[in-house]
This record gives structure tokens, sequence and C-alpha cells, in this order.
């Protein structure tokens, strides 16, 4: 569903795309499915569990994500690509 918020502590499947690690102290990585060329914009938005955007832009060719300067804690990413936006949680330790 295109607004449900995938909860997981684990590294997250759903669809073929895969997030980890999960929890993740530096970096997050994305694997999209093979089907979405490596060409493709996806941009991305992270918030806090109160709903206060902390992080936003488009990932690079390595589909990662620095996280070194945000606070442990929860939070939500929120990725859009195509015409699709995806939204997972996730633990920065």
């Amino acid at each position: 569903c295109e607004m449900c918020i995938r909860d997981s502590y684990k590294s997250f499947t759903d669809k073929n795309i895969i997030l980890f690690p999960n929890p993740a102290a530096h970096q997050l990585y994305l694997e999209l499915p093979a089907d979405i060329p490596l060409t493709t914009q996806i941009r991305y938005q992270i918030s806090s569990m109160a709903g206060q955007v902390v992080k936003r832009g488009t990932f690079s060719t390595d589909r990662s994500i620095r996280l070194q300067q945000l606070l442990p804690g929860n939070y939500i990413l929120q990725i859009m690509y195509l015409d699709k936006t995806e939204s997972f949680r996730f633990n920065k330790k």
C-alpha cells in the first residue's frame, strides 16, 4: 500500500525493495528491483517520529544515505521513484 509504513528492525524486503542495515549506524542502503534502471531518479525524505523532516535529497548511484548527523532513534524514510512513494521505519543507532 502506498501510504503504509513498513516496520522492521531487520533488513526490510518487500516487492524486491531492500533497506539495510536496520538498525543503521553510519549509512543506510537501498536496493531496488532489477527492472528499475540505475538512471532512475530516486528522491528521499527522512522524518523524525514526530513528523519533522530532518533530511532530504536524491540517492546517488550507490543508493546510500549518510546518517552521521542524525541522533540515535527511530525515523521514517520515504522514497519517491517513478510514480510510487514508499515509507519505511528504521532505527539509527
